[in-house]
């Protein structure tokens, strides 16, 4: 309890540290005892302060903690509270300090804990400094004797002083037990361990050459990090609350603001440990440093980290927060247990209810379980074909991983929670018939849940063997089957899909499209008619649209599986259209004159083949064509009466690309080549989705001239280029010649810059 200052304060004459020079008015300490009996080792306790005092004394008490005078009354004429027998004595300002550490100080705080003591270093003497700082600052200096053996926690929080605390021995001159400066934000804290009945000297100093308000409380246990050293026992929980403790250190993760609670813990043997701090009152910073509080940081992370321990290392495991504080629960475990916990054969449909309470924590999945108990089943694939392991339904919050081939292999998939606002967890995947896996079902926290395997109907419908052909489908209200290799929104995309089976009706490049659709597809292609073969193809916005297309080599009866998904939970109807390309390749030989001007169209011509910039859905008309020299040539369709798509390969329909453009805002497709004399290169004029008549221009690309390099004015020399330029960009011709006019000369035009 806090005692009130008495009206009439008695003089108390002191030969420690004494100054009368020094001696200012108000110049005194307030000590505020708990009641004999109430010392405690909680760590959330605190004594608080309401008193008035002498303005030069005006340190606030701690503000997190309570009040033991709420309600009581104080006599204005004996400034005791109502129910107190007694007043503390006000120490005379003549006991300040003198400046010869020879002699001890009267002042003394404790021994009923815990205790605060209202002081003031200003005009006191520059006594002592710290080995943490204090040198050029007055300081305060306090008896504590220990009332029995233990660890003490000393701190100036609330202090209007920026303080430098640290601990001697004895009184006064003996050696320094401890030191802190700013281990609680721009307050200082620290803990020493004590023998019952020994005595010290608490220094309150600072670096600031004048002197501050401040508080001292001293409390049993320890308040900083470690609180505890928890041993070498897993698992094991600990509860506790950082309101009262205090905000020293942080995280590279985090922890700035917040008050932490550290605490020793040392690996039973070597390896992965998991530290979690779920089922917190408040959104947790968690780290943990190697050796002790004080040492390197070995893992950072929110709420839960995974650490790998050697046997017999020691680290600091620290709760702490972003500006927050609350009662906390710290978990430790160590991964490892039994695997597989159950064999559950090749049986299809079967349900398994199981509960992960109490159980080992064996494995974890890439998204989530790493500090739970799971159980693990091990489960061979009866068939060819798309299998799902589910947990809809189940009272735990669960994580569901599948691994293949046995414990430890590599993960095929993992899930928490299928969709959104659900616990339960869904994972679909294709399996071989005799294929091994490790189905583990884990989770957020422990408790039961039930386990469902079974066989997906896949594909949901055959195409047969016709091609060309259309059809139309829809994915809404679907269900999500399959993952394909390029959606845009990655593999935990849950969109719905449909799949169909083709078979190939004889050897050749079959196409697939979902031009028509009006929603973001993808499209992808699995070998085989079960779902559960190797992915062959896939395509995401082809052409920048939202639509997909994509072209498979396939033989005589090969039967493979397409698949219509979407992006981002995107589903309803889709055209997906089904072709073949075919038709002669090349058409026509153009010799090799420059320039070369051709007028033709591809109304009516086939489909043999199609470049990477598009051409897949349209008929095309192919020239050979042979260099005359060495040099670079550009292949345009400028005049074209459609959107074309110009591909050129190196000596047949079949070579290598040399270079692909589309029709752009510019309306010409125009494509570009370096050749060597006598070189032989097909020419190809397509489209996507559609034909007509087009002129085809081959020329040796001009030379850039002033067109390579920027300009004060607008233009260059070459009128050619700069036509094609600035139909790209008028700023060119208008304004200035800049870099970017030259990236286009080059880039879209073909310049040619040496």
């Amino acid at each position: 309890m806090l005692r009130g200052l008495a009206s009439a304060a008695i003089a108390v004459t002191s030969t420690a540290c004494t100054d009368p020079a020094a001696s200012t008015p108000g110049d005194s300490e307030t000590s505020s005892g708990s009641a004999e009996g109430t010392s405690t080792l909680d760590p959330t306790s605190a004594a608080t302060t309401t008193e008035t005092t002498d303005p030069t004394t005006s340190a606030t008490a701690d503000p997190d903690s309570s009040s033991s005078s709420q309600g009581e009354t104080t006599d204005a004429s004996t400034g005791t509270t109502a129910d107190e027998s007694s007043s503390t004595t006000e120490l005379d300002s003549s006991s300040g300090d003198s400046g010869d550490p020879d002699l001890c100080p009267t002042n003394t705080i404790g021994p009923d804990l815990p205790d605060i003591v209202l002081g003031n270093t200003f005009g006191t003497t520059n006594d002592f400094a710290g080995s943490c700082g204090g040198a050029g600052g007055p300081d305060r200096e306090f008896v504590f004797t220990a009332p029995a053996a233990g660890t003490y926690t000393f701190d100036t929080r609330g202090s209007s002083l920026d303080t430098v605390l640290y601990v001697l021995g004895g009184e006064c001159m003996g050696a320094e037990l401890g030191c802190n400066d700013d281990g609680d934000g721009p307050q200082s804290v620290l803990a020493v361990d004590l023998a019952d009945g020994q005595t010290v000297t608490v220094v309150v100093d600072g670096d600031a050459a004048g002197g501050l308000p401040f508080n001292l409380r001293a409390q049993s246990g320890s308040l900083v990090c470690p609180l505890d050293d928890l041993g070498d026992t897993v698992p094991q929980s600990v509860a506790g609350d950082t309101s009262a403790l205090f905000a020293g250190t942080a995280g590279t993760c985090g922890g700035t603001g917040g008050r932490e609670a550290g605490y020793l813990f040392t690996a039973p043997a070597a390896g992965t440990y998991s530290f979690d701090t779920f089922g917190s009152a408040f959104a947790s910073v968690l780290y943990v440093r190697d050796g002790g509080c004080e040492g390197a940081e070995l893992a950072c992370d929110a709420e839960g980290i995974l650490v790998d321990m050697a046997l017999g290392q020691q680290v600091a495991i620290v709760v702490d927060s972003t500006f927050a504080s609350g009662a906390y629960e710290l978990h430790i475990n160590g991964l490892g247990g039994a695997c597989p916990d159950q064999d559950l054969g090749n049986g299809i449909p079967q349900t398994i209810a199981g509960n992960t309470s109490g159980g080992d924590n064996s494995e974890s999945g890439s998204c989530g379980g790493a500090f739970s108990p799971d159980d693990l089943y091990l489960f061979t694939a009866p068939q060819d074909g798309l299998y799902q392991f589910d947990t809809i339904g189940s009272a735990l919050d669960t994580v569901l991983y599948v691994q293949d081939g046995g414990c430890g292999g590599p993960e095929l998939d993992c899930n928490d929670d299928w969709i959104a606002n659900e616990t339960g967890s869904r994972v679909v995947e294709g399996l071989a018939a005799g294929q091994d896996v490790i189905v583990g079902v884990d989770g957020n926290g422990a408790g039961a849940y039930e386990l469902n395997v079974d066989l997906v109907p896949c594909p949901d419908e055959s195409l047969g063997s016709t091609a060309p052909q259309t059809v139309g489908g829809t994915t809404q209200a679907g269900v999500d089957k399959l993952r394909p290799s390029c959606g845009q929104s990655g593999p935990l995309d849950e969109s719905p899909d449909r799949a169909y089976s083709f078979t190939a009706p004889a050897d050749g490049v079959y196409t697939f499209d979902t031009f028509g659709t009006f929603f973001d597809t993808t499209l992808y292609v699995f070998d085989g008619a079960a779902c559960n073969g190797a992915e062959i193809a896939c395509n995401d916005n082809y052409q920048f649209d939202q639509t997909s297309a994509l072209s498979v080599q396939l033989v005589e009866d090969q039967t493979v599986t397409v698949v219509v998904d979407g992006n981002f939970l995107a589903q309803g109807p889709f055209t997906l259209n089904v072709g073949q390309l075919d038709g002669s390749c090349p058409d026509e030989d153009l010799g090799g004159a420059i320039p070369t001007v051709v007028n033709g169209s591809t109304a009516g011509a086939g489909n043999a083949g199609f470049g990477s910039c598009g051409g897949l859905s349209g008929n095309d008309w192919s020239y050979t064509w042979t260099a005359p020299a060495d040099a670079f040539y550009v292949f345009d369709t400028a005049g074209s009466s459609y959107d074309t798509v110009v591909h050129v390969r190196e000596g047949a329909c079949n070579g290598l690309e040399l270079d692909c453009d589309a029709t752009d805002f510019s309306g010409q497709a125009r494509a570009g080549a370096q050749l060597i004399a006598g070189q032989i290169v097909v020419v190809t004029v397509d489209g996507d989705g559609v034909d007509g008549a087009f002129t085809l221009t081959i020329d040796e690309a001009p030379s850039g001239g002033t067109c390579c390099e920027s300009q004060n004015g607008p233009g260059c020399n070459n009128p050619v280029i700069e036509d094609c330029v600035c139909a790209f960009d008028s700023f060119c011709c208008n304004f200035f010649w800049d870099s970017v006019c030259v990236n286009a000369a080059i880039d879209i035009c073909n310049a040619v810059c040496v």
